[in-house]
């Protein structure tokens, strides 16, 4: 029991945000809800706009880099046949209105932020050699960090029910990289004094889900894939009614979505 508790605080440790000098940040003060999905939001809005500081996109404004950022996105999903929605890249869309301000991402599709993801993963990995000594390190932190956690979760998608033990091994090992990434180039970027790398309450939820893991393969007991704590359908199902919802007259919107939804079910019963 007490062997557990101590492994629980250190794992927990390593996935709750810390200041450069070492000591812990504080306790969180909201649960995590919802998808894994913003995590990815986060790690994808700071590395481009990291990437932009240090001038990998062309452009002589930051309107002018997210459309290249863009037009070069747009082309790699067309080679690699990978699905995007979004018709462009926006300050708006990237949740950064302003340099004071950490990027978090404005969009909802969780597909546009995989291509995002697998896109600067190649993009800044194709430029590794290029970068002069001092931004050198900070970039290669950047793809061991989305790298890793590209990797979780594409183990993640596709194991079945339950995890096999070298699934198992391979979470714990990508996913514990993955925040070791991250906590490295949030340190690195706080002493820089930019806001880039913001921690989120989702955070504390893949601490969670790496504990449970660890605890199950010390005891050699099985690991059902974390995605059957997932609410995905649920949220879908209620975007696909709130989307008839909006389609029809404010007067008569509860009688007029709720008979399209039925007209909608009854053409795929």
């Amino acid at each position: 029991m007490m062997e557990d508790t101590k492994l629980k605080k250190t794992i927990l440790k390593s996935a709750k945000p810390t200041k450069p000098d070492g000591k812990a940040s504080g306790k969180a003060k909201a649960k995590a809800k919802g998808k894994a999905v913003e995590w990815g939001k986060v790690r994808m809005c700071a590395q481009q706009v990291c990437a932009f500081d240090y001038q990998l996109f062309a452009g002589s404004s930051f309107d002018d880099k997210c459309q290249t950022f863009f037009d070069e996105l747009k082309t790699y999903c067309d080679q690699c046949s990978l699905q995007l929605n979004m018709t462009g890249i926006t300050r708006t869309l990237l949740g950064y209105s302003k340099s004071s301000e950490y990027p978090s991402g404005n969009w909802f599709k969780g597909s546009d932020t995989t291509s995002l993801l697998y896109f600067l993963q190649h993009r800044i990995g194709d430029t590794l050699d290029s970068l002069d000594n001092d931004a050198r390190p900070f970039f290669v932190d950047m793809c061991e960090c989305i790298g890793s956690a590209n990797c979780f979760m594409r183990c993640l998608y596709h194991s079945a029910l339950f995890l096999t033990p070298d699934e198992r091994e391979y979470l714990l090992e990508t996913g514990h990289k993955a925040i070791q990434c991250f906590h490295k180039l949030a340190a690195r970027s706080f002493n820089m004094g930019y806001t880039r790398w913001k921690y989120m309450p989702k955070f504390h939820t893949l601490g969670e889900i790496l504990y449970t893991l660890e605890v199950e393969r010390r005891k050699n007991l099985p690991s059902m894939s974390p995605l059957v704590y997932t609410t995905q359908q649920d949220e879908d199902f209620v975007g696909k009614v709130a989307a008839m919802s909006r389609a029809v007259s404010i007067r008569t919107v509860h009688a007029r979505t709720l008979s399209r939804y039925l007209i909608a079910l009854a053409t795929r019963w």
